[in-house]
């Protein structure tokens, strides 16, 4: 029965996007960030009820600080790193459906991102969002920010909650291919969200 409903659903989701994966150099960066760094946007362990979240109705503001970031430094290229939660037991092992991810510049309401993608994906990369991001490091007073929502299209729920970080771990990140200075050498650099805020979207 189990076989014939993974099956099924298979077939089902077929015609759904996959995210963007993301690249294995990118990857081995994201994993040593997340091993080094405490998320500190985050309440920690017990005093984090997630069951008191009206997810359904909310959104998460992710902040991404450009300080670290010289103003002489040219940005080539800018994506954004999404890590998702496991979902539940039956969601990740029978019920695969699909999710909207929708990604909106705050300052601007410019939707960067809208997609339907199959449920399973765990990592995302969300190409080229490096206009925002110089737009950002010329106009620091814009950067207010990237509201993420999701719209569920399946028969099961896949609730924001699954892009909230957990244990202050596997945190949203930009990841810019940059030249700090004139003479300097361009090379990789992550830098992770400084804040997430769980805001509501919906009455």
């Amino acid at each position: 029965m189990v076989v014939l409903l993974l099956l099924v659903n298979s077939l089902e989701s077929a015609s759904f996007q996959r995210c963007q994966p993301v690249p294995k150099y990118l990857n081995k960066l994201y994993r040593r960030l997340t091993i080094r760094r405490k998320y500190s946007g985050l309440k920690k362990g017990a005093s984090f009820n997630s069951s008191a979240i009206p997810w359904k109705t909310s959104g998460l503001r992710m902040y991404f600080n450009l300080s670290s970031l010289a103003t002489q430094t040219q940005i080539f290229s800018a994506d954004l790193i999404l890590y998702r939660g496991p979902t539940s037991f039956l969601q990740t092992l029978i019920y695969q459906q699909s999710y909207g991810l929708i990604l909106k510049d705050i300052n601007s309401s410019m939707v960067l991102y809208n997609r339907t993608l199959a449920n399973n994906d765990r990592m995302c990369l969300v190409q080229n969002v490096r206009l925002l991001v110089q737009r950002w490091q010329r106009a620091p007073e814009t950067n207010q920010g990237v509201l993420l929502t999701v719209k569920d299209t399946g028969r099961y729920s896949t609730t924001l909650e699954t892009f909230y970080p957990k244990k202050n771990i596997n945190v949203p990140a930009l990841a810019l291919f940059i030249k700090p200075s004139k003479n300097s050498l361009k090379r990789y650099k992550l830098i992770p969200s400084q804040l997430i805020e769980i805001i509501k979207t919906k009455t």
